[in-house]
């Protein structure tokens, strides 16, 4: 073991003819063999090349994804003072505008990142392991209003699930809409946020001998992918006797949905890698076969608290309610993905 640390590098390790291809790998070795490589930035010799930082390494990316817009339904509506008791904030009115919903969101471009770490277990990089994340920026979308006097009136829209027709929510856990004198103020807050990520963690094993040049790896390992969205809505109202008088009651309205997808499973390709003087090129393809989980968290109440200060809470929100607290379900799933790659060195250690 000592001889063999100990066996010096060659004479001149930046001379092109010299270059020791036991203890590099392609890249670095198609590097030094070009015609315009530039002089060595460090030490080549064979003791460096054992040492374990000297098989490490490492990449980032910037991404920019086209993603699928979230259709959201009507989740707030207004009316302006004066409208049909009948009418506030129904969805089709003529008087109702959608505030909040009622279009797609977090479409069509997302900025993202992908950050990659690997190690060679042998300097000619015939096997390793590499480990990789990738996510977006997380999507979001809010709104938040307040209205007094019904100027103009806020709602929070639904359907009728008896009569089929649209409906309104405006005063929350009452069927009563008051006088537009004893409504001080009404508050609405909508959110809906989105984020994905990845992670797969892989071995790497070359299947051609022989070859400086080219690389044939067989790749396999694990991939976790996860969408996680939300969406909530929240709406007050505050009534008093008479403008400006008594409180008679302050009442609440929540509603909260979520969404995890994941993925789990295991994932094998294959890898074809060809490098050129300071140019490589590289074609890959990967599945993952596994798992895939969808939970559904569906949660609402509702706060009414009256002149005296006791509150009192109903279960259900506007949408949100007791009958549907959300579910999951698992099915067998497949994640593709395919990638063509192509770099040119500015030195041996940084492409």
């Amino acid at each position: 073991l000592l001889s063999w640390f100990r066996e010096p590098a060659p004479a001149s390790c930046c001379d092109r003819h010299l270059v020791d291809r036991r203890w590099m790998g392609p890249g670095e070795l198609a590097y030094h063999k070009s015609p315009n490589h530039r002089p060595c930035t460090r030490d080549y010799t064979r003791v460096f090349r054992t040492e374990f930082p000297g098989r490490l390494w490492f990449s980032a990316e910037y991404l920019v994804w086209a993603t699928t817009g979230q259709s959201v339904p009507p989740l707030v509506t207004s009316s302006p003072l004066g409208t049909a008791t009948g009418s506030i904030g129904v969805v089709g009115a003529p008087t109702t505008s959608v505030l909040f919903g009622g279009s797609e969101f977090n479409g069509p471009m997302r900025s993202g990142a992908r950050l990659t770490a690997g190690f060679w277990f042998t300097p000619q990089q015939e096997t390793g392991v590499e480990a990789n994340w990738a996510g977006l920026a997380i999507a979001e979308e809010s709104l938040a209003t307040a209205s007094s006097g019904g100027s103009p009136w806020l709602a929070r829209p639904y359907v009728d699930a008896v009569a089929g027709q649209p409906a309104a929510v405006v005063v929350p856990g009452s069927t009563t809409i008051p006088g537009d004198a004893s409504l001080v103020e009404q508050a609405v807050a909508a959110n809906l946020r989105t984020q994905f990520g990845s992670v797969d963690v892989l071995y790497r094993k070359n299947l051609l001998s022989g070859e400086d040049f080219h690389r044939r790896y067989l790749v396999g390992g694990f991939r976790y992918l996860m969408l996680d969205d939300e969406l909530a809505a929240s709406f007050t109202t505050r009534e008093t006797d008479t403008p400006g008088g008594n409180p008679l009651n302050t009442a609440t309205a929540t509603d909260s949905f979520r969404t995890l997808s994941q993925f789990y499973g295991g994932e094998f390709g294959m890898i074809e890698k060809w490098w050129h003087h300071r140019w490589s090129l590289q074609v890959l393809g990967k599945v993952g076969l596994g798992a895939s989980t969808i939970g559904t968290t569906i949660a609402g109440s509702t706060n009414v608290e009256d002149s005296s200060g006791t509150t009192v809470t109903y279960p259900g929100g506007v949408l949100a309610q007791p009958t549907n607290p959300g579910n999951e379900q698992s099915f067998f799933a497949a994640v593709g993905e395919f990638g063509v790659t192509a770099d040119y060195a500015i030195w041996s250690q940084f492409r």
